[in-house]
């Protein structure tokens, strides 16, 4: 096994799949929210609504 940057690679591979489920997530909400954006306007989205439409819960 050979440590690149002081992790194993197995570790390596750990953090690109954790790092590509947040990138994931980020665009799913972003998405969620221009559509409610363009439905309801800025004020009246709630965070809640675009969690909801995200499927995603609001800790996640």
């Amino acid at each position: 096994m050979y440590i690149l940057n002081g992790r194993t690679g197995q570790s390596m591979k750990r953090r690109e799949k954790n790092e590509n489920l947040i990138k994931k997530r980020k665009n799913e909400i972003l998405d969620a929210a221009e559509v409610l954006f363009s439905k309801y306007g800025f004020a009246k989205t709630t965070t809640d609504r675009i969690m909801q439409l995200a499927k995603l819960g609001k800790g996640t």
